[in-house]
């Protein structure tokens, strides 16, 4: 059986892709949705298993920005606390998350400019230089 999808991507795909809360989708939105966040949790899962991802230290500051980012939205706490609930997150695995999410991206920004280094250095013959 596969993997539940995590409460966070199933929120944040819903809201990406339909523009919706994921309580509001339609069955076939639904399986979508759900079909994404695991493979996304897969391909993160993977990220996170590299020697680059070791090696990414996330502060937490960047974390409590995001994090106020996304309480900037709702005008009180009492809302606030609703729409995670709603979501099955609570403040703790929405910041869990957010963190996963802020490395998997730190990470992947690390391979990039790795990789545009790598081609820099690559003879001008091999990339149709000439």
């Amino acid at each position: 059986m596969p993997p539940e999808a995590s409460p966070y991507l199933t929120l944040k795909l819903a809201r990406e892709l339909y523009g919706k809360a994921p309580e509001t989708l339609a069955p076939a939105e639904r399986t979508r949705i759900t079909l994404v966040a695991r493979r996304q949790q897969e391909i993160e899962r993977r990220i996170l298993a590299t020697l680059e991802a070791a090696s990414v230290l996330l502060l937490p500051a960047s974390v409590d920005r995001a994090l106020a980012e996304i309480r900037q939205r709702f005008a009180d706490d009492t809302e606030y606390h609703a729409d995670l609930a709603r979501a099955s997150l609570t403040p703790d695995s929405l910041r869990a998350a957010l963190e996963r999410d802020l490395k998997v991206e730190a990470v992947l920004e690390q391979v990039v400019e790795a990789l545009g280094e790598f081609v820099r250095l690559l003879p001008a013959s091999m990339m149709g230089r000439a």
